[in-house]
């Protein structure tokens, strides 16, 4: 039984890079069900991706480094993986970020009795645990509650960072020194500080302003209805009172309301991707300025969303260098899940250029989920996803490139066949 990624496509952007695997498509078998929480372009050039793998009884935290043509790096780690396996419950990797030394940090969760720890490792541009952070490596903290969960770290120019996350109902923001250690000048002594909203708390992501400061986007429940939700915190570590309203923002436009991820454009406009339900789910954004405030002139009121289909979620986000807009993510028919990417414009609007009026699914009869992007220093956008072959699961990038197809079907590496129809001109790999 084939998997099939079919892409209809009439107009030049958001169809695969020929030269990126095969015919677009690299993937790695690795043993088992995953899920693939984040990808990155690291400092030469290679694609890194982050997240778990099930080992039979649960599940264990990984990271892969694919070169640059989109062939797997078996040199990274071990035998082409790092793998953490904490051995007592749940370990994963849900972000990954450049640091400094050409090093890789990655941030996750680990489960020791009763209790689910912040997991930090950093390796080396090989995949070889960094002997100079923590242990072997690996550093864990568990800063409140029993239930603790790093999502995104960023680097500091002194080579301390922060690291946003989830513990006890809410979202937190620490910071740390370069060796994993809690840096307690981070607000007051503490290291860390939090901001609840509602009922419980789902954070997406965290960045740096140009000033330091920090915003944290996600979305709430508060009294059965998810808000969205965003804060920010001085560079210092307290709410920062000029933010929205004391710090925070919160809003909603239907009853259901979701953040997943989030970005600041070079404009230092913050942006979060998510979905709304609006009689069904779909993709939706939302805009503010560096204040918190929402800018009206994006989407409608601040608010931007897809009228395709009735199950699209969005996932992941990046923002091209023109401003448009990739948004990863989920869509469904009946009981199967489909990757999708959509692009949007600078103002909010489905960008029809891309793809099928916006949209990418894969085979209509075979899971798949996106779950993360990134966008290369050339602009080409790869997209991150576990894929179901029917035997086994296999970790599976796409790039995308601004070749000229009208219409082409791709399918994967088990048949490893193209067919291209109306190829504009001759395409060639550099």
């Amino acid at each position: 039984m084939l998997v099939v990624f079919c892409f209809f496509v009439w107009l030049d952007d958001g169809v695969p890079d020929m030269c990126f695997g095969t015919a677009g498509t690299a993937v790695a078998n690795l043993g088992g069900l995953g899920f693939a929480n984040d990808v990155i372009q690291d400092a030469a050039g290679g694609l890194v991706v982050v997240g778990s793998l099930s080992n039979g009884s649960d599940h264990d935290g990984f990271a892969v480094r694919f070169f640059a043509d989109g062939t797997r790096d078996m040199s990274f780690g071990q035998s082409g993986i790092v793998l953490f396996d904490g051995g007592e419950g749940d370990d994963y990797f849900f972000g990954c970020t450049q640091v400094s030394g050409n090093k890789l940090l990655l941030v996750g969760s680990d489960i020791v009795p009763a209790a689910r720890r912040i997991l930090l490792m950093r390796v080396d541009a090989s995949g070889q645990p960094d002997p100079t952070f923590g242990t072997n490596g690996v550093v864990t903290h568990l800063l409140s509650g029993l239930s603790n969960s790093g999502y995104e770290a960023g680097e500091l120019l002194d080579g301390r960072f922060y690291v946003t996350g989830f513990f006890s109902s809410t979202h937190f923001v620490a910071r740390f020194m370069p060796d994993g250690s809690l840096d307690t000048s981070f607000n007051s002594g503490s290291g860390f500080n939090s901001h609840q909203w509602g009922d419980v708390d789902y954070p997406a992501g965290g960045r740096l302003q140009d000033d330091g400061s920090i915003v944290v986007c996600g979305f709430a429940s508060i009294s059965g209805t998810h808000y969205v939700t965003s804060s920010r915190f001085l560079s210092s570590g307290p709410l920062d009172p000029t933010y929205g309203t004391a710090g925070a923002t919160q809003h909603n436009w239907t009853i259901d309301d979701r953040t997943k991820s989030m970005a600041i454009d070079e404009q230092g406009r913050i942006v979060s991707a998510g979905y709304s339900y609006y009689g069904g789910y779909h993709v939706a954004l939302s805009r503010y300025d560096a204040d918190g405030a929402l800018e009206m002139g994006f989407g409608t009121a601040g608010r931007a969303h897809t009228t395709l289909g009735t199950g699209m979620f969005g996932d992941d986000l990046q923002i091209q260098a023109d401003g448009k807009l990739i948004v990863t993510g989920m869509a469904t028919t009946a009981t199967v899940y489909h990757a999708s990417v959509l692009r949007f414009l600078a103002n909010g609007a489905v960008d029809s250029t891309f793809a099928s009026g916006g949209l990418m699914l894969d085979s209509p009869n075979f899971y798949s989920m996106t779950v993360a992007v990134t966008l290369q220093n050339d602009g080409r956008v790869v997209l991150a996803t576990f894929a179901d072959r029917t035997t086994h699961f296999e970790l599976t990038l796409v790039r995308l490139d601004n070749t000229s197809l009208t219409l082409f079907q791709l399918m994967d590496s088990w048949a490893v066949n193209l067919t291209i129809l109306d190829l504009v001109a001759p395409f060639v790999c550099p």
